[in-house]
């Protein structure tokens, strides 16, 4: 029996997969999570795409030959792709259910820290980098597409979903595919796309990691224009101007990768975070603090006396410097502390 907050004219399946419940709602496909009965306890996610796109025949037509091209698109950090079909005339793709939730679940509690940052980069770019040397762009790069399963491993979704809307022509403005927080100066412009693109938006969402917010400013109701808009041309902020306590190889990092134009970001994914990972080595093995020579005992944390309001701790990690105290460090979650005697 379906369930009562499914839309009542949804169909009881899309072929053999019988949706339960919704999970997420876009302009461009509802996504549900739904059970395969040809398997023993299996769930699965099912993304029915929306009446508006299935109604052209030019994307209908490419649907089967683009999911089925999708699904030989194998990489241990892309969510697989079961199957795909037709259903009611309402094209569906079948996928993994990641039960760790997305990025987005993450940071909606705040930003997360460098280290684990890093490690979502490490995987996400890895795949990334596989799909454009098989001459795919991903386009719509942002934390509702990268997933975890329950160990933590980050995934990438939704691969060749934008491309597909691309070829059928609906726009988020002007000439564009993807989310408006998300989109490249070039996207915003309507420009051929390269894999600089998708760089630029995986900086900006390693942004969202690090500060819990994006890097320009704009009204929460602002249009997609508006927002397109400046990545066109306000420049953004610096991680520090957010975040001052982190270090200066972190920023220099972030602000390469969103560089107005692509020749000046990194050159691949790849690049990319191992630039991020090394930037973290480096405030792992940096002085304490920049402005307070030595090296100060290390202590952990149940160590820290709270009968000296006045102390100043330095992470051992990331060097962040704090008052009072702390059952772990803001910046980068680590549990280990020095003492500042100056």
């Amino acid at each position: 029996m379906q369930n009562a907050t499914l839309p009542p004219n949804l169909p009881r399946n899309f072929g053999r997969y019988v949706p339960k419940k919704i999970l997420a709602q876009t302009n461009s496909a509802t996504v549900y999570l739904a059970d395969d009965p040809k398997r023993v306890h299996r769930e699965v996610v099912l993304k029915v795409m929306s009446l508006a796109i299935s109604q052209d025949d030019v994307w209908s037509d490419r649907f089967s030959k683009e999911a089925g091209f999708l699904g030989e698109l194998e990489h241990p950090a892309i969510v697989p792709l079961y199957d795909f079909g037709i259903e009611n005339e309402q094209p569906f793709l079948v996928m993994r259910y990641m039960r760790g939730g997305t990025l987005a679940d993450r940071l909606s509690n705040g930003r997360i820290s460098p280290s684990s940052t890093c490690a979502m980069l490490d995987q996400i770019s890895d795949a990334l980098e596989f799909a454009h040397h098989k001459g795919i762009i991903h386009r719509d790069i942002k934390p509702l597409n990268i997933l975890y399963d329950e160990q933590g491993n980050a995934y990438l979704s939704d691969f060749g979903i934008a491309t597909f809307l691309d070829k059928q022509g609906k726009i988020t403005g002007p000439g564009t595919i993807g989310t408006a927080v998300f989109m490249s100066p070039e996207q915003a412009l309507g420009q051929t796309l390269t894999e600089a693109s998708d760089i630029y938006s995986l900086g900006i969402v390693v942004f969202f990691c690090m500060t819990g917010r994006a890097p320009f400013d704009y009204a929460k109701d602002a249009s997609p224009i508006a927002i397109m808009n400046q990545h066109v041309h306000v420049p953004p902020m610096r991680l520090r101007q957010v975040e001052p306590g982190l270090s200066a190889g972190f920023e220099s990092v972030v602000a390469q990768a969103l560089e107005k134009s692509p020749a000046q970001r990194f050159a691949s994914a790849r690049g990319f975070a191992a630039a991020l990972r090394a930037a973290l080595v480096n405030s792992k093995t940096a002085p304490s603090s920049p402005h307070q020579p030595g090296n100060p005992a290390l202590l952990p944390t149940d160590q820290l006396s709270e009968d000296d309001p006045q102390a100043i701790w330095v992470c051992k990690f990331c060097g962040y410097s704090f008052q009072g105290s702390q059952q772990a460090c803001p910046i980068c979650g680590s549990k280990e502390f020095s003492k500042s005697s100056w």
